[in-house]
């Protein structure tokens, strides 16, 4: 194959060729050439010719044509010095193995999709890789609102029992009122809210009721002793914590994915099986299986995205476990 320079580095380069063939020629010196496809990281030299496409777009096309990774140039250069002694003069061109034939070169010009459905009908999986990835980030994106939700539940079991333990320096009656109110409430949650929040996707007017009672009866104690009045404070640093993370279990109830999110993790899936299935030209049963658990696995994923998205109603729920151990009279 005769190359033709398209600029002074490629008359250079050819002309480098030529003198290495004639240094084997006339003094004996083996020389291998190797004409090495693109390795490098920069970003290609004529960013005009990609239409819009992204560096590393252009860099996965580039390996059905003129591209090859940076381990093979590096084993190539190692294997050419060992046998270059008893290879002489030789030309290698060092490229990853291109899936196109001769007879493809001109539709490559005007139709180069249809071209690569015929000669790589698998690249649709490799391709739909990326829905995987972006359903990935979105089952970690929900698991972290449930695991947010669950803190919620944490932070509001641990705030009433610290007003539950911190009474006992109150008066007898006015401990009990407090633990009573706790309980309660707690029972509430527990037994009758917790249905609600699956059910309607709300908290319930009496658990609201029964919270105001606590605060109230917190708030509206007048202590009568230093020790007392040293309580105080705390008590309602933990009824406000109590009431933020109960504001907070109400507004993490809902589902966490925005509709247009749903909207585009549905529409890629759509798309890539059907790339998947349009795509395999031979509809060899090996083909066909490992597309249907590509297309059961991009199933599996959006079954996860939705089961974790609302964290109180759906599969794999936050619990009121932090409750009931803190509470476990409750549950009796």
């Amino acid at each position: 194959m005769a190359p033709v320079p398209k600029n002074i580095y490629g008359v250079t380069k050819a002309a480098a060729e030529e003198l290495c063939q004639l240094a084997f020629r006339n003094q004996g010196l083996p020389c291998v050439v190797l004409r090495v496809s693109r390795f490098f990281p920069e970003a290609d030299d004529a960013p005009d010719a990609h239409e819009g496409r992204c560096d590393d777009n252009v860099k996965a096309d580039e390996y059905a044509s003129r591209r090859v990774a940076l381990e093979d140039a590096v084993d190539a250069h190692l294997l050419a010095a060992e046998r270059a002694p008893h290879l002489g003069f030789r030309r290698y061109i060092i490229s990853a193995t291109t899936p196109f034939a001769p007879d493809d070169l001109a539709q490559l010009r005007t139709d180069a999709s249809t071209v690569f459905e015929q000669r790589a009908p698998l690249a649709a999986t490799v391709w739909a890789t990326c829905l995987v990835a972006t359903g990935s980030l979105a089952i970690a994106g929900v698991w972290e609102g449930r695991s947010a939700a669950q803190d919620h539940v944490q932070a509001e079991a641990v705030a009433l029992h610290e007003i539950s333990e911190r009474v006992r320096v109150y008066p007898t009656d006015a401990r009990d009122r407090i633990r009573d109110d706790v309980n309660a409430y707690v029972g509430q949650v527990v037994h009758t809210e917790w249905r609600t929040m699956a059910d309607e996707g709300r908290l319930t007017p009496r658990g609201d009721e029964l919270f105001g009672r606590i605060r109230a009866d917190v708030t509206d104690y007048q202590p009568r002793t230093d020790f007392e009045a040293q309580a105080y404070q705390p008590l309602l640093d933990q009824v406000a914590a109590a009431a933020e993370a109960r504001s907070a279990r109400a507004d993490s109830m809902g589902a966490t994915m925005p509709g247009v999110v749903w909207f585009g993790l549905l529409s890629g899936a759509i798309v890539t099986i059907g790339m998947v299935f349009a795509l395999q030209i031979r509809r060899t049963m090996r083909e066909l299986v490992l597309a249907g658990l590509f297309s059961a696995l991009i199933a599996f994923l959006l079954f996860l995205i939705w089961d974790f998205d609302a964290p109180y109603t759906r599969g794999i729920t936050a619990s009121a476990s932090p409750f009931l151990n803190l509470f476990p009279h409750i549950q009796a």
